[in-house]
């Protein structure tokens, strides 16, 4: 089973996405792992870390930290585990933003971030996806040289497009709602 969950921040996708990955995990009886995408910048950034972590606690969780890639991963664990990564949206800030910022960001980080998930997707049995859907408030006419947002933005859409297409479920998130937009089961 491979899940797409998408939808605005602060709207419920972390905490669906978590309930899913243990229904599916305890339904086969398999290992249960929260791959954390995050990279702790900010106290901001350390406070939610932090209140993820106590969300998880007694879940069943095995935590995996990475930074821009995932594939590596199935080097480690279980193929025929529950996968939650959460989210896309600090995978490609990783992979666009390397913490060495003296070389500038990475304008190709989405097609990294693609060819990095289409081979864990493929190799994995089951993969539930967290991605904050950020891109549809944008109106710009023309990507600007140097403009970051706009990469970022675009690079996050190509992302959903891609990765979307290789789901069985892709499900949105509002308000604490989920709607299945997509089931291909």
């Amino acid at each position: 089973m491979k899940i797409y969950v998408s939808g605005g921040a602060k709207n419920g996708k972390s905490t669906f996405a978590q309930n899913k990955a243990v229904e599916l995990a305890k339904k086969d009886n398999l290992p249960l792992y929260y791959v954390a995408t995050m990279i702790a910048r900010d106290n901001e950034d350390i406070e939610r870390i932090l209140r993820h972590r106590n969300e998880r606690r007694g879940l069943g969780f095995t935590t995996i930290e990475v930074g821009p890639e995932v594939s590596w991963i199935l080097e480690d664990f279980s193929e025929k585990g529950v996968y939650l990564i959460d989210s896309i949206t600090a995978l490609l800030a990783n992979a666009m933003f390397p913490s060495d910022m003296l070389r500038g960001f990475n304008e190709n980080a989405a097609d990294d971030v693609i060819k990095d998930l289409t081979t864990f997707i493929e190799k994995a049995e089951h993969v539930i996806m967290v991605s904050d859907y950020l891109y549809a408030e944008r109106k710009v006419s023309k990507h600007e040289e140097g403009d970051w947002t706009y990469v970022y933005m675009e690079g996050l859409a190509k992302i959903d497009r891609t990765i979307c297409a290789l789901c069985d479920e892709v499900i949105e998130v509002s308000a604490g709602v989920a709607e299945n937009i997509v089931d291909k089961r």
